[in-house]
């Protein structure tokens, strides 16, 4: 007999028998868990699915789709279905000048230009699959460790800008020169660069440890924006409707281009940087805030969801640090971490939501392998488990609560059992009736009380 025969069969058992007098009747108060819940669902893409290394360190989409990542063990380009990785090679001279990469930017003509963390910067060209080396210069050859770029933005006006611990400087595409523009220490001090974002106007506006620049395209007008509020910046991007987001440990700051004047959009109560911002395409905010996990943001609620990583939980964030964000041109989210590889979400949520009961004290196969389920007339959501006996889940507290004891007591079983619930349903009077592995039951939702059905009564 098919699961569908036997769930009518049993409906038809239901109206039957709920006028029945029973025997084994037990009140027995259930006992409840929070249930956990994964809104997101992350599909992850690590060392074990083609990257070579871990650590996401950049993220960037070329014009055509292609997915870059730069991590410390090369370049790898992703189709959407497989990696192609670039290395330096020592005795090709076209290929990668080092293979740590920390800064990816694609220029006006499709090239795709790359920072390395000790060998300067190099252009790929997609047509030959060829690397050009920019040399680092030589006064900063014997301090590369200060030449580490952290920031590259590309301007079709005034070229290449590069940003990092030595501060910021502008670089010609076709002539390989380097102009220093703002100074690690000094007049003009930015510190450490963190970000660089490129408007539509040409403004380039760079974020440090020393605050926030905005720098004219020819490097004519330099100014520093709310220097008593923007102090140590962690993150910069450029909103849709071409406003300023830069993160700090303050939280998420707006900046108004026209009048350089920044308000506080969202405030952090635990004082960790905000160290990545990106934005979906229906205007939330999403924010890496470090050592806590993500933050999606609704700027015109002011509402904020909480995204944190669960190691019991499939699909869940992965809990490494995350390291850099991005939208692609589809509107996926794509999240780089630390040490656990790069991973996609949709930004709008998963497709179907899934809840799991992690409590520990239970067996999880048995507990989380449903074998059915009922929604009663007040919402509740029954289900019978593989060896875990009934429960119910409430969508309002988000709680599950478990009435295998109770059942075990109306089948004068002893705890620990395994207890299979087969079928559900809900008769007229609100009882929900269940048939399991001990026979057939019904619980009173109002008072508790579980009845057994006298053995044989149920029988053809």
């Amino acid at each position: 007999m098919s699961g569908t025969q036997t769930a009518c069969r049993f409906r038809q058992l239901v109206r039957l028998l709920a006028p029945c007098l029973f025997i084994g009747l037990m009140v027995f108060g259930p006992l409840s868990a929070s249930a956990i819940e994964r809104d997101y669902f992350f599909d992850r893409l690590d060392n074990e699915r083609g990257l070579l290394q871990n650590s996401i360190q950049a993220l960037a989409q070329t014009r055509d789709g292609t997915m870059w990542i730069g991590t410390q063990a090369g370049l790898h380009q992703f189709d959407g279905y497989r990696f192609k990785v670039y290395e330096h090679d020592p005795d090709d001279p076209y290929s990668l000048p080092d293979s740590v990469i920390s800064a990816l930017a694609e220029d006006d003509k499709g090239r795709l230009w790359v920072s390395t963390s000790a060998s300067g910067i190099a252009r790929f060209d997609p047509q030959t699959l060829r690397f050009e080396s920019f040399a680092l210069p030589a006064e900063a050859a014997s301090r590369s460790e200060r030449e580490a770029l952290a920031a590259l933005a590309f301007d079709p006006l005034s070229g290449l800008w590069l940003g990092g611990r030595s501060g910021l400087e502008r670089l010609d595409p076709e002539t390989g020169e380097r102009q220093r523009i703002l100074q690690e220490n000094g007049s003009n001090a930015i510190g450490v660069v963190r970000g660089i974002v490129v408007s539509g106007d040409h403004t380039i506006w760079v974020a440090g440890n020393h605050g926030l620049w905005r720098v004219s395209a020819n490097a004519d007008q330099i100014e520093r924006i709310d220097a008593d509020v923007l102090e140590e910046l962690h993150s910069i991007h450029e909103s849709e409707d071409h406003s300023i987001l830069v993160g700090t440990r303050l939280g998420l700051h707006r900046i108004d281009p026209s009048s350089g004047k920044s308000r506080l959009l969202w405030g952090n109560e635990s004082d960790n940087p905000i160290v990545a911002i990106t934005e979906d395409g229906v205007g939330k905010i999403w924010m890496s805030v470090r050592g806590r996990g993500l933050v999606n943001l609704d700027p015109q609620t002011g509402k904020t969801h909480w995204i944190r990583s669960d190691r019991f939980l499939r699909g869940s964030l992965p809990p490494s640090e995350v390291t850099t964000l991005m939208v692609d041109q589809s509107g996926l989210l794509w999240v780089g971490s630390e040490a656990l590889g790069l991973s996609k979400a949709d930004p709008l949520g998963a497709t179907f939501r899934l809840i799991l009961d992690n409590d520990r004290a239970r067996d999880q196969g048995s507990t989380n392998n449903i074998r059915a389920i009922l929604e009663d007339r007040s919402g509740r959501i029954w289900l019978g488990t593989d060896g875990d006996g009934l429960k119910s889940y409430s969508r309002d507290s988000g709680a599950f609560e478990y009435h295998d004891a109770a059942v075990a007591r109306a089948f004068d079983v002893t705890l620990p059992a395994r207890i299979q619930v087969e079928a559900l349903a809900e008769s007229r009077d609100g009882r929900i009736w269940f048939a399991s592995s001990l026979g057939i039951g019904s619980l009173d939702p109002k008072t508790g009380r579980v009845a057994a059905l006298p053995a044989g009564l149920g029988n053809d």
